[in-house]
């Protein structure tokens, strides 16, 4: 029964999203074709920030409600694929001994964060596109592999972060919330859960945005966050005995 409603809530996702965009694609970006062209002469001869400042908010009286639209549905679409994604793996986790392997899990962690270079490509390349930056504004490449930079660098301390965290720590066969026995566990999952709260916290921008990688990533990461989370203490007697 709960898997019928998960997937209702994603078909649902899906199609609203793919139905906001359709229904952009049939609006104009702005009321007047040229007007980014025409703004940005306008704002060439001002002072650097008073110009973007000019830029942001005088453009805005120029929008249809395209770009929201757009924007809306393919962070809906990205979130929809990325609760797919959760079900699917944890269909495949539950039914696989090999997938409950940590170096299994710490690929995928770091696939995801691979995902989101090109994805970031795509989120400026469509901005681009549409006009969203005046044509004496920096190049889109700075704010592209700025962000590149970031996710290879938040690839890696968050994987050190994860190691450290799964040391003495088997994945559970079946992912479930259990109360911890000491001070240092309490730490631990009090700091894993705060981290799996601030990833859950980026989708719902990150879906208003139409930022498709953040969307789809936040979603996966609080995935294998919450894996973390539940994971078994490996005491030292079991342990010797394997």
């Amino acid at each position: 029964m709960k898997t019928k409603i998960t997937l209702c809530f994603i078909a649902l996702l899906c199609i609203i999203g793919g139905g906001l965009i359709a229904y952009a694609q049939t609006l104009p970006l702005y009321t007047e074709k040229d007007a980014p062209s025409k703004l940005s002469t306008k704002l060439q001869q001002l002072p650097r920030e008073k110009r973007f400042s000019e830029w942001n908010s005088q453009l805005r009286h120029f929008e249809t409600p395209h770009k929201r639209l757009s924007d809306l549905g393919r962070g809906l679409l990205a979130a929809g694929l990325g609760f797919a994604s959760i079900i699917g793996f944890f269909h495949f986790y539950k039914r696989n001994s090999w997938q409950k392997k940590k170096g299994v899990i710490f690929t995928i962690w770091i696939a995801i964060w691979g995902i989101k270079i090109p994805l970031t490509w795509w989120y400026y390349i469509v901005r681009l596109k549409r006009f969203d930056f005046p044509v004496w504004g920096d190049s889109i490449a700075i704010p592209i592999f700025q962000e590149t930079f970031v996710w290879i660098i938040g690839a890696v301390i968050s994987s050190i972060l994860l190691i450290l965290f799964s040391i003495r720590y088997q994945l559970p066969s079946s992912p479930i919330l259990h109360k911890p026995d000491s001070i240092l566990e309490w730490l631990r999952v009090t700091f894993l859960s705060l981290w799996f709260i601030l990833t859950l916290f980026c989708i719902y921008p990150s879906v208003l945005d139409g930022d498709e990688g953040m969307a789809f990533s936040s979603l996966l990461f609080a995935a294998i966050l919450f894996l973390f989370m539940t994971s078994n203490k490996v005491n030292k007697t079991s342990k010797s005995k394997v």
